[in-house]
């Protein structure tokens, strides 16, 4: 990640170009999560909302992490590293592939055969999916942003333009999980054809031979990129495991309001997030000591600049809801309450200072604790208090989680 940071942001100044591309996927998320609220009744959104977390969390066990490692090669042109890295990343998608096996078996003896269908269909899409995704990694590593951008964009669009239309006709929640990803696939698939990406990646490894300091190189990329997926399962985790736990405690329609009442503060949270690349290469020209000196600072001015947002959210957000989501009029106190998480968004400021400054165990530490706290506060919330437990715990967490990453911070 710190690679492909500095690559867009310190060498090639394509601020403007990403920041694009990003809102243009946080917008296709946000209409379908409208379509979705108005076209489909609460139950099978919220086994759907099930079902995405749980084929997310499993498809992440593969080696993710490889991309990181993919654009750290190419970036030093150690192009040997692509053949190790394709073939890898097809090898990893089997231990998924045999955790999805066993959970539809277990769905299918119990005679769920939507669960069963969507964890198992839908694992096979996603791997899929990600395994096209690597040629975005190399687009990164060369320099090729432009048609990064084009991968990027088809993987947010795919699902809106063909998923949308199906909402009309189709309620069955496996189906539109099966169809999420693979319109996803296809979108990505179809842009990699476009563009000849697997010819002209064939071309570049061809012309480099693996050598014995490259094979060296190759072994130190392929731990990197081990470490790499360890934190990416771990962030899988902490994204999903919420909707899991509601799930289990509180049922399908709980889910559904539940995902609906936090939905466009996350939203909202992920824009702002977009500004970490352009913090991170700020934060990487300053001594640790020197950006710790002023991050405090920071981080109060980011605080106050929310205010604005905050209000304004709270205001706006009952009358939103009855326009917009009339089927989720008791999800506005919920939403209210959830919307304090925006305060969180100025974690931005110290998580870029400190992938910027410090070592792997902060990250660790960050993610383990981030995860944990959203498992005990949702699911002891939840488990006592319902739905506004739930909520409670969530944003709680998430508060928690941005004073830990500021006091890790500025220890760094």
């Amino acid at each position: 990640m710190h690679y492909l940071v500095h690559k867009l942001y310190t060498e090639r100044g394509n601020l403007f170009s990403i920041f694009s591309t990003s809102m243009i996927g946080i917008f296709a998320s946000f209409f379908l999560m409208l379509a979705f609220a108005n076209l489909i009744d609460q139950a099978t959104l919220g086994i759907y909302q099930y079902l995405i977390a749980t084929v997310s969390i499993i498809a992440s066990i593969s080696l993710t992490g490889i991309n990181s490692a993919i654009i750290r090669a190419t970036s030093k042109r150690q192009f040997s590293f692509l053949t190790i890295a394709l073939r890898y990343a097809i090898y990893s998608a089997i231990f998924p592939l045999v955790i999805a096996l066993i959970a539809a078996s277990y769905y299918t003896f119990n005679g769920n055969f939507i669960f069963a269908g969507g964890i198992l269909f839908g694992t096979i899409a996603l791997l899929l999916l990600q395994i096209q995704l690597r040629y975005n990694a190399i687009y990164v590593g060369i320099e090729e942003f432009k048609r990064s951008n084009y991968l990027l964009k088809a993987s947010a669009l795919g699902p809106l333009l063909i998923l949308l239309p199906a909402l009309f006709f189709l309620n069955n929640p496996a189906i539109l999980v099966i169809l999420y990803f693979t319109s996803s696939l296809l979108g990505v698939s179809l842009v990699l054809f476009v563009l000849k990406t697997k010819k002209q990646i064939a071309a570049l490894t061809s012309q480099h031979q693996s050598t014995f300091d490259e094979s060296k190189n190759n072994k130190k990329n392929l731990w990197f990129s081990f470490h790499q997926s360890i934190v990416a399962v771990m962030n899988t985790a902490a994204s999903h495991l919420d909707r899991i736990i509601v799930f289990q405690l509180l049922g399908p329609a709980a889910t559904a309001i539940y995902f609906i009442s936090m939905s466009i503060p996350d939203r909202l949270r992920n824009i702002l997030k977009q500004f970490e690349p352009y913090l991170f290469s700020k934060f990487s020209k300053y001594t640790p000591e020197a950006a710790a000196s002023t991050l405090g600072l920071k981080f109060v001015l980011g605080l106050i600049a929310i205010i604005p947002f905050f209000l304004c959210y709270i205001l706006i957000a009952p009358h939103f809801f009855r326009l917009f989501l009339p089927q989720y009029i008791e999800a506005i106190p919920l939403t209210i309450m959830y919307s304090a998480t925006l305060f969180a968004s100025v974690a931005v400021i110290p998580y870029s200072k400190m992938k910027a400054h410090s070592k792997d165990a902060p990250f660790y530490i960050f993610t383990i604790l981030f995860m944990f706290l959203k498992i005990i506060f949702i699911g002891l919330g939840a488990f006592h208090f319902g739905l506004e437990g739930a909520i409670v715990g969530a944003t709680l967490a998430t508060l928690l989680s941005t004073l830990n990453v500021f006091l890790l911070a500025k220890k760094m």
